[in-house]
């Protein structure tokens, strides 16, 4: 649980880094027994008794995070949010492109909705899941679903696109 919490940001703003973080729980982990163990046997310091103010201070003191603070990638830390949550959460892959989407693009995938049916459109996205299943005739067609930074939308390739555009799907 800690893990998780941890790779989906729910610390990000109290420590500087995913990464240290993670690297660090099995060692908060070992320190939060002890002090427990500690607490459950009644054993108290004698500095916790003359400040009252500070009751957990022993272990507050008794942990530092280890290993430098540098952040995973952007790349990293969405892949890590997408596993865990299904989304993204600290930033989306096509934004780093967002300004070049206009000029690539003729509509997002939240227009599709209001378009003709055999309207001409052109969509960048991210295919975020891919199945490939055997037609009744025997041949190969492929199911997934492409996202971009206004929706997701089922995609299909039919066998002959998969015959042509397969390595790329």
């Amino acid at each position: 649980t800690l893990e998780s919490l941890i790779k989906c940001g729910a610390f990000s703003t109290i420590e500087k880094s995913r990464k240290q973080l993670l690297n660090n729980v099995e060692g908060v982990k070992q320190a939060s027994d002890r002090e427990k163990s500690r607490k459950a046997s009644g054993q108290i310091s004698l500095f916790n008794l003359l400040d009252a103010s500070e009751p957990d201070s022993d272990f507050t003191s008794s942990y530092q995070l280890v290993g430098d603070d540098t952040e995973f990638s952007d790349s990293e830390i969405q892949a890590l949010e997408k596993d865990l949550l299904g989304f993204y959460v600290t930033s989306h892959p096509l934004s780093s492109i967002k300004k070049h989407l206009p000029i690539m693009t003729t509509h997002e995938i939240a227009d599709l909705g209001n378009l003709k049916e055999d309207s001409f459109v052109a969509i960048a996205g991210l295919v975020s899941s891919m199945r490939q299943i055997l037609t009744k005739s025997n041949k190969l067609m492929k199911i997934g679903v492409l996202e971009d930074l206004s929706g997701t939308v089922e995609i299909v390739a039919y066998s002959e696109t998969v015959e042509k555009f397969g390595y790329i799907l």
